[in-house]
């Protein structure tokens, strides 16, 4: 680190208000506490210290414990002295020794399963989820998504040979035991790598509402076999604990792997939230018949709409941030032409996830026989295809019909495909936008080798600073845009070209000096 000592002791003042509003020192004091006393030199480093200048290295995109003696040794007597550093320099073996006791107090593989991470969970949260914008705070939308954390260690198989030299088979050799490898062949067609999966919950500005500033609202660390559903529900349930309720939650199509949403999207709307999500090959299209209605897309249909529009071809460039807008047009210009049969969700969502839905002859939007009031209304497309005759309980016997969350897992707010969705989906690209910062080399650097620690515990440390470092970056570059003053808009310069015309004309008009043009 090259700071100057006042660029370097407000960086100290800085990480102590972080430290200190999460309370991380002092409850990781408490489980150190609550171990099994030893006999010995009374510990000379404090966790709180330990984690102040963890916490600064990290603004400064370092994680390499040897830099942590480096820094506290050439900071000045008076900060010395407040961060409880009074005996002796510090030495990396201190350093080395108090973050493996964290580790032990902090998590504990022998425990049972569902409780041996709750003390890691609660601290790597109250570190990462500091230093975020005021802002931010009340935002509810989240967007959620996981990334790859590949760990320093190792995990290979070794040539074994006895003692006279022969070879007698492969050896497992694991220097990092909470990682795991994630092989090929995962369902979600991910790359293979050794280490840890990262679930964060970065907070989003609210469909169509004003920009707000990035912010994680909850993180989850766990070896790369562990389900990326399970721990996105975490970061839904914690982050919704935290800010008091939910809004939208915006996810890929890793986290809707089943037709009947039972492992996230049922999940999440009985904790309140209102999930916008992408589909995958096998969800589109008819999935049958309910109640007289066609179910495409996850969403209920007139049985009067022709059946050339029951399956669109998903574009391919539609969930991606840059689309073809080509590609897109027609796709959504398709959607646009069958929304018309579509039933129109009549209010908001009911507390139990149940949905009532109008009938779109009934809303005005198509010429139906079996809705006499419809028939009024010009200008509108006549049903295709009707029912000679509406069948008791059918959508077409009442204006208005009720359907569960169970019968309609996989219904949006908008219609899956149209410009509304798209728009709405498109603030899902905050979340990568936020893991690309993470393991940019120039900010915060979470790549392998900038972290060289093993372990859950020491590696979830590291990157909760890390993502803290990253609330902090983001609050001044929003503060920064906020004040900057909108720059005035001038004409272009005239081309080389443009300025030789433009002379030989005025010559030849007589004028001797031209004035300086602006296009």
């Amino acid at each position: 680190m090259f700071l100057s000592t006042a660029e370097l002791s407000r960086l100290i003042k800085e990480a102590e208000a972080l430290l200190d509003d999460s309370g991380a020192a002092t409850e990781v004091e408490r489980l150190i506490s609550a171990m099994a006393i030893k006999s010995g030199r009374p510990r000379e480093l404090s966790v709180r210290t330990l984690f102040v200048a963890l916490q600064v290295l990290a603004f400064e995109g370092d994680h390499y414990l040897i830099n942590v003696p480096k820094l506290l040794n050439r900071l000045d007597p008076i900060t010395k002295r407040r961060l409880g550093v009074y005996h002796r320099i510090v030495t990396y073996r201190q350093v080395q020794h108090l973050f493996a006791v964290i580790s032990e107090a902090v998590y504990n593989p022998d425990d049972k399963i569902d409780a041996s991470f709750i003390e890691f969970d609660q601290l790597t949260n109250a570190i990462a989820t500091k230093g975020a914008h005021p802002a931010a705070v009340h935002v509810k939308s989240l967007a959620i998504d996981a990334s790859d954390i590949p760990s320093w260690g190792t995990s290979r198989y070794l040539f074994n040979y006895d003692k006279k030299g022969n070879y007698v088979g492969n050896v497992l050799r694991v220097t990092d035991p909470d990682a795991h490898w994630r092989s090929k062949d995962n369902p979600e067609g991910k790359t293979s790598f050794f280490g840890y999966d990262l679930s964060v919950a970065v907070g989003v500005r609210e469909e169509n509402g004003p920009a707000v500033p990035l912010a994680v609202k909850a993180v989850r660390l766990r070896a790369a076999t562990y389900k990326t559903t399970d721990m996105g529900l975490a970061c839904i349930g914690d982050a919704a604990a935290r800010q008091g309720g939910l809004g939208d939650v915006l996810v890929d199509r890793g986290y809707t792997m089943t037709k009947d949403g039972s492992d996230f999207i049922l999940p999440v709307r009985a904790l309140g939230g209102e999930p916008i999500f992408g589909l995958r090959d096998d969800q589109i299209g008819s999935s049958g018949t309910l109640r007289g209605a066609v179910i495409i897309d996850g969403r209920p249909y007139s049985p009067s709409m022709p059946k050339k529009l029951y399956r669109i071809k998903q574009a391919k460039h539609l969930q991606t941030y840059q689309p073809n807008p080509q590609v897109v047009a027609e796709y959504e210009a398709a959607i646009k032409e069958r929304s018309v049969y579509a039933l129109l969700p009549h209010g908001a969502r009911r507390p139990n996830g149940s949905q009532v839905y109008m009938c779109p002859a009934a809303a005005g939007k198509l010429r139906c026989p079996l809705v006499p009031t419809s028939l009024l209304t010009f200008g509108k497309l006549p049903a295709a295809n009707p029912p000679k005759q509406a069948r008791p309980g059918s959508v077409c016997s009442s204006k208005f019909r009720t359907f569960t969350a169970e019968e309609l897992p996989l219904s949006q707010r908008h219609i899956f495909g149209s410009t509304k969705w798209r728009k709405s989906y498109s603030r899902r690209g905050e979340v990568e936008r936020h893991f690309a910062r993470a393991k940019d080399y120039s900010q915060e650097n979470l790549r392998r080798g900038a972290i060289r620690v093993m372990g859950l515990v020491k590696t979830g440390l590291l990157i909760s600073f890390a993502l803290a470092s990253i609330n902090r970056r983001l609050t001044l570059s929003f503060d920064r845009n906020q004040h900057k003053k909108t720059p005035v808009k001038r004409g272009r310069r005239p081309s080389a070209t443009v300025k030789k015309f433009a002379t030989k004309v005025m010559a030849a008009q007589g004028i001797a000096s031209p004035v300086p043009l602006r296009v």
